[in-house]
């Protein structure tokens, strides 16, 4: 089977701009350049019409894929692999407008390929170039109406090119036939995601339907789990022995995702601040027991973050907070030497606490997601950074 090739259409036409902000890195400019796109209603209506031309093709190349003669070199299908990488995330999405409602969404992501295998049904002695078509299909993002077993199993057997019920619905949609797979005498289902409960399900789901519509065994289905996520499980006992600990911070976290929430949050740690600080003017900085040095550097080096940003701002607080970390009271000593000062007076010291430790700690941390142990150091770290600074949380 030769491939058919089509040369790049030249820019200046209505197609070649298409190809190029559509289908190139420049897609990520379009919709931010006004003299490309006046309005987004311009640009949704052509990524409209650029997903359904890429979808329309890949419907017309499935079709010949598998209605390819037995007079090309002799070769017929032998084999179909259909692999899928599955997983599924929570979105927040407002309207256009400031004013609509954040909803949260589940949103599937699938990573489907696709690998044919061509023999001659006398002999599988062939050349290997001939032998094995892979390519990969573009799967569009999915939202799932409900996260369990039966709404994950609708949502990527709807997409996929080979289910147990045979091609799936967005296919169908652009006029393949369902049974379009088929006549295929060997088919495998390749299903890698996270080690949960809700996937593990659903994969049984499509084997459930497989056993009751095959009745050659030549259509397999395996199931991959992730290892990172696998190892996450074994430490889950871990983390679950302290009381509390992981419901307290998954509540928290879920708390810092409302504004409402951290600006509330931000108006009572300024008032805390404000009755609690102590400004002291010396001429050095008091004597510190290298227990209290030792807990600075500890604070320092326990808190994970991939923000250079959050680490300066704690490396800030920790530096102008330069008195006892355990005290109730929180001290500055501001140092007055030959005439120059860190501080120009008491609310100038206040200020300048407010603006280092309000913000730190009204941000919050992601929630936490305990099957992968995600965002797990970051509120671990906060916690700990709260309860050691003067014991502010």
């Amino acid at each position: 089977m030769e491939p058919h090739v089509r040369e790049t259409p030249s820019q200046d036409t209505s197609a070649g701009k298409l190809q190029h902000w559509f289908f190139t890195s420049s897609f990520f400019k379009a919709v931010n350049q006004e003299e490309i796109y006046e309005s987004r209603a311009t640009f949704a209506r052509d990524r409209k019409r650029c997903v359904f031309s890429l979808m329309r093709g890949m419907a017309v190349l499935l079709d010949q894929l598998f209605k390819i003669s037995s007079d090309d070199d002799g070769l017929q299908h032998y084999h179909v692999l259909n692999s899928h990488i599955v997983d599924d995330t929570s979105t927040r999405l407002r309207g256009p407008s400031h004013n609509d409602p954040t909803t949260i969404y589940t949103i599937l992501n699938s990573v489907q390929t696709v690998s044919v295998r061509l023999a001659k049904m006398d002999s599988l002695d062939i050349e290997m170039d001939k032998c094995c078509l892979n390519f990969r299909v573009p799967t569009p993002l999915v939202v799932v109406d409900n996260p369990d077993a039966q709404g994950i199993h609708q949502s990527f057997s709807s997409c996929a090119l080979l289910t147990a019920s045979g091609l799936g619905e967005m296919f169908e949609r652009f006029g393949l036939a369902k049974d379009l797979v088929k006549p295929v005498p060997w088919k495998t289902f390749l299903f890698v995601g996270d080690a949960l409960k809700a996937n593990g399900a659903a994969f049984r789901t499509e084997c459930q339907q497989l056993r009751k519509k095959d009745s050659t065994g030549k259509h397999l289905a395996l199931r991959l789990k992730c290892t990172v996520h696998q190892i996450s499980l074994i430490r889950k006992p871990i983390v679950l022995m302290v009381p509390k600990l992981w419901t307290t911070i998954v509540r928290l976290g879920h708390l810092f995702e409302t504004l409402s929430f951290r600006k509330s949050f931000a108006t009572t740690m300024a008032s805390i601040v404000r009755k609690s600080f102590t400004y002291l003017p010396v001429a050095e900085i008091p004597h510190q027991t290298e227990p209290l040095l030792a807990k600075r550097e500890m604070l320092k080096n326990y808190y994970q973050t991939q923000s250079k940003l959050r680490k300066q701002a704690l490396s800030d607080s920790l530096d102008f907070l330069n008195g006892d970390l355990e005290s109730d009271c929180i001290f500055h000593f501001c140092i007055h030497k030959n005439g120059n000062e860190c501080c120009k007076g008491y609310q100038d010291s206040l200020n300048k606490c407010l603006k280092l430790v309000v913000p730190f700690l009204s941000r919050g941390f992601p929630t936490p997601l305990l099957y992968r142990f995600k965002h797990y150091d970051g509120a671990v770290g906060y916690l700990k950074v709260g309860f050691t600074i003067h014991k502010l949380l």
